[in-house]
């Protein structure tokens, strides 16, 4: 069974790598909703764009710590049968998150290019020393809590 992390700064820690919200059970108010929408262009990864949109709209974000969804994981959802256009567009909301969020802005960007990589299973060369260097920065400035979902 997945834990996902509780707080706020956590969970937008997190959505640095891929989205922690359990998009079936996410409640939000009616206006916030109406406010945000989905955006059409990421179909079939409009949820995760959703939630980092939403943090750079500086709305609040959070998960309960009861568990209260099981998942059912087969051949023929939508998640396993769109898989390779699912990760392309998760790629690039990933890395918009990584250029605008408050968190990592004020970060060297050829750090992160490391980093990404690794998500990315990029045919290049990672330079691991930067990755290394980018993980211990945001480790340095993260909370404990923080720290424990990076």
């Amino acid at each position: 069974m997945r834990k996902h992390p509780i707080g706020d700064q956590e969970i937008k820690y997190g959505l640095l790598f891929g989205s922690l919200l359990a998009h079936p059970t996410v409640m939000m108010k009616t206006d916030l909703i109406k406010r945000l929408k989905y955006n059409p262009d990421w179909d079939k990864a409009e949820d995760y764009e959703l939630w980092t949109r939403s943090d750079l709209l500086w709305v609040k974000l959070a998960n309960i710590p009861e568990v209260p969804l099981k998942y059912r994981v087969h051949p023929a959802q939508i998640s396993s049968a769109t898989n390779i256009q699912q990760q392309k567009l998760l790629k690039l909301v990933r890395r918009s998150y990584w250029k605008y969020s408050g968190l990592v802005r004020h970060l060297d960007n050829d750090f992160a290019e490391e980093l990404l990589k690794l998500y990315e299973l990029a045919l290049s060369k990672i330079n691991m020393d930067k990755v290394d260097f980018l993980v211990f920065r945001i480790l340095s400035e993260a909370s404990r809590e923080s720290q424990l979902v990076i």
